[in-house]
């Protein structure tokens, strides 16, 4: 389909296609454009005919058939399609010639016309190419197919020029928002450094008024009470250099350096002690593997990947006693492990939709939570191409398997 004129010009910004350089990629040269100009009178000839049966041939698809409702529009289409040709056999490589090519793939961009079906304009014209006008040159078999070669040259100049400014001009709209994307990202780095201040100084508060009630009213606080006391004191610390780490992510990430070799004992074993307390007071026993492979992948996230599925299973276990076990299978490519508790399971049917966010089981709905535990932890490990998936039987508990890619 040719291009509708009345278009708006392309991008100032727009990359320059090197027409030139083109040519002389395609051996596009002057004997080429002779044998194009001896096409143009049996085109002439019979041009007509190309142009009716090519539309006739769009008008049997609805998809392209969509576009030719207009009889006006259609009859200047038919107009401007036979010039297009036309100027292709008078191979008049200029200016002139790449912006009209660079036209039609804007314009189909625009109307959201795939690149089937203009290609599929070039491929009636060659048939029609073989079965008339080339057919009819003197020289014989030799002479016409040296005809027929520089003709597919031209061809495949065409469809260059055309589907470059297509691409560009259909990516237009993904390439603003990547822009965008990058802004805000930039924006929320920037957001991550201010409020990373403003959550530490209250945390900083805290345990230092903790550390002044110990030393103020030390002789006169029960132990237990002083043991809670020095605990929020080493919570405070820990959420303080929790978001140091944090940080510290999200700039190793600025600068490129995402992944690396860790040893999963430090992420797996941070994040067991950050549950300790809580597995003393509903009585879990926790069992840890005796030995810990390495992975390609950012130990800070890692930590919080496994903090939040240690830290999920103890919450919900409602067995006397508890039970929660990791452990670690390898291959030669990734390792696998699998947090498993006995717990009150998964029913079978919501488990395709437990890592969506705000996801709560309705027999959890009185157990405090966001529902953004899995969402994240699952992100995170597909971030480090990884897989989270789970196993679950009802009374009996769940297993949920994380697979990583082994360090080498």
């Amino acid at each position: 389909m040719p291009p509708n004129h009345n278009q708006p010009p392309a991008e100032a910004n727009s990359p320059k296609l090197d027409l030139a350089k083109r040519l002389k990629f395609l051996n596009l040269d002057d004997l080429d454009q002779r044998r194009l100009r001896e096409c143009i009178a049996g085109f002439a000839d019979c041009a007509d005919a190309c142009v009716e049966s090519f539309y006739a041939h769009l008008e049997s698809f609805d998809e392209t058939a969509q576009f030719l409702s207009d009889p006006v529009l259609v009859a200047r289409l038919k107009i401007s399609q036979r010039a297009h040709f036309m100027s292709m056999l008078q191979a008049e490589w200029h200016g002139d010639y790449e912006d009209r090519r660079k036209q039609v793939g804007r314009t189909h961009a625009e109307l959201g016309v795939e690149p089937t079906w203009f290609l599929g304009s070039y491929n009636l014209f060659v048939q029609q190419c073989v079965d008339q006008f080339v057919s009819q040159l003197s020289g014989g078999d030799d002479g016409r197919f040296d005809h027929l070669r520089s003709l597919m040259k031209a061809i495949f100049l065409d469809v260059g020029l055309t589907l470059d400014e297509y691409f560009l001009a259909s990516t237009k709209d993904l390439r603003r928002a990547l822009d965008m994307y990058n802004e805000a990202n930039t924006e929320l780095r920037q957001f991550a450094h201010f409020t990373s201040h403003d959550l530490k100084t209250p945390l900083g508060t805290v345990a230092n008024l903790c550390e002044e009630v110990i030393d103020e009213f030390g002789d006169q606080i029960p132990p237990a009470a002083r043991e809670l006391i020095q605990s929020a004191q080493s919570t405070a610390y820990r959420m303080s250099a929790t978001i140091d780490e944090l940080l510290a992510t999200t700039i190793e990430y600025e600068d490129g350096k995402r992944f690396s070799q860790v040893s999963l004992a430090s992420p797996i074993q941070d994040a067991a002690a950050r549950v300790d307390r809580e597995l003393k007071e509903k009585q879990i026993e926790l069992t840890l593997p005796d030995s810990f492979p390495s992975v390609m992948g950012n130990r800070v996230q890692l930590r919080e990947v496994f903090y939040n599925l240690l830290t999920n299973a103890v919450k919900y276990i409602d067995k006397q006693p508890g039970q929660l076990k990791v452990t670690i299978a390898t291959s030669d490519s990734h390792v696998t492990i699998a947090v498993q508790d006995n717990g009150p399971g998964i029913p079978q049917e919501e488990q395709p939709r437990i890592f969506a966010p705000f996801r709560r089981l309705a027999i959890h709905r009185d157990v405090s939570g966001s529902g953004l535990g899995l969402y994240f932890t699952n992100y995170v490990v597909e971030q480090h191409g990884g897989r989270l998936w789970l196993e679950s039987q009802l009374g009996v508990g769940s297993t949920f398997f994380v697979s990583l890619k082994r360090a080498p």
